[in-house]
């Protein structure tokens, strides 16, 4: 519990200050991820028994390591990004269909990596929404693993990704699952999102 409370306190202070606007919150099983961005106003739950904040003064997107537990090191968690791209930048119309949509975007995202392999398929959240997930394995190989797995799901005017590295050691299956929970709990809004009340 204290690996946790004090990685989330770096949280609290590293996320708050990122570019992009974005606040993080304890949560009953994680953190509650706050967009303040205009025009992409939403929240997102990150569950997580340690979450350790990431490079945000460098990153345009949060980023963070989620260890399923508190007593983990870092090399033992996922590297886990939330991305609000807008259609724009991969020039995206807003007439288009979100399926169209989550494919133009995912192609774009590989092809521009020249993946050894890759693999995309529709499904349906729990809530309803219709989704993309979509891997690439990288072709260079690294500590962290060379495969990458994502969920997108579109907002209006953008598409929200959820990524995770696969760590070695690890199946894609269960990292997919936890993307697929992170998305399902996405709530967008039109104005800007009150704070949660401090928890004791």
């Amino acid at each position: 519990m204290k690996a946790f409370i004090f990685a989330f306190l770096a949280l609290l202070c590293a996320v708050a200050s990122a570019p992009a606007q974005y606040a993080a919150f304890k949560s009953a099983d994680g953190i509650l991820l706050i967009s303040q961005h205009p025009d992409r106003y939403f929240s997102v739950d990150l569950p997580g028994a340690k979450i350790i904040p990431l490079g945000q003064k460098d990153l345009s997107h949060p980023a963070f390591i989620i260890c399923d537990r508190p007593n983990d090191q870092a090399k033992q968690g996922r590297f886990v990004q939330v991305m609000p791209v807008p259609l724009a930048e991969f020039k995206g119309r807003p007439s288009e269909g979100d399926e169209a949509l989550l494919r133009k975007q995912a192609g774009y995202e590989i092809n521009y990596w020249h993946p050894r392999d890759s693999d995309v398929r529709l499904t349906n959240l729990e809530n309803g929404r219709t989704a993309l997930v979509w891997s690439l394995t990288l072709a260079k190989k690294g500590r962290a693993g060379s495969r990458q797995t994502f969920l997108s799901c579109r907002e209006k005017n953008y598409i929200l990704v959820v990524s995770s590295n696969v760590p070695n050691d690890l199946k894609i299956e269960p990292i997919q699952a936890y993307l697929r929970r992170v998305a399902a709990s996405f709530r967008s809004a039109a104005r800007p999102i009150s704070t949660p009340a401090p928890t004791k």
